[in-house]
C-alpha cells in the first residue's frame, strides 16, 4: 500500500508475513525536484562536499530514483573520495594513515559517477500505475 506525503513523497507500507507487525519505509517514491533536493541535504548531513556540489542540479539528475537509491548515491559519492586516498596503498598503510586523509569532501564528479553507477527503481510507469490506483480507489 502506498500513502501519498507532500511534495511527491510517499510511505510503503507492509506486513510481516509471520508477525502482525508492519514495517513502514518512506522512501518508495519520490518524483519532484523539491523532495529529490531534500532528501540529498538529510542524507549528506554532516557530509563533506567540495564548494562546486550542486545539490540542485543533481536533484534534477537523480528522477526516479527512489529515496533509497538517493540514499545510495549519497554513500557511495561519499566514499569515492577515501577510494582515492587509499588507492594502492597497502593495509598497514591505510591503517597508519591520519582520519583527516580518509576524511576528504565529496566533488561533483563523485556524484555525477554514483549516479552512473545507482540505477533508478522507480519507473515513470510505475507511477502513472500508482496514480491510476490513486484516483480509481483512493487510499486506506
Amino acid at each position: 500500500v502506498y500513502i501519498p506525503l507532500p511534495d511527491g513523497w510517499f510511505v510503503h507500507v507492509h506486513s510481516h508475513k509471520y508477525t502482525s507487525s508492519y514495517c513502514v519505509h518512506v522512501s518508495a517514491v519520490v518524483h519532484a525536484d523539491v523532495g529529490r533536493r531534500s532528501l540529498l541535504d538529510i542524507n549528506l548531513k554532516g557530509v563533506a562536499t567540495e564548494e562546486g556540489v550542486d545539490l540542485d542540479k543533481l536533484s534534477k539528475m537523480t528522477k526516479g530514483y527512489s529515496g533509497a537509491d538517493l540514499t545510495n548515491v549519497c554513500r557511495d559519492a561519499s566514499m569515492m573520495a577515501m577510494r582515492r586516498a587509499i588507492k594502492g596503498k597497502r593495509p598497514a598503510e591505510i591503517r597508519n594513515m591520519d582520519k583527516s586523509e580518509l576524511n576528504l569532501p565529496s566533488s561533483m564528479e563523485d556524484f555525477t559517477n554514483a549516479i552512473q553507477k545507482v540505477s533508478p527503481s522507480v519507473s515513470e510507469d510505475d507511477i502513472i500505475k500508482y496514480e491510476k490506483w490513486m484516483k480509481d480507489y483512493g487510499a486506506a
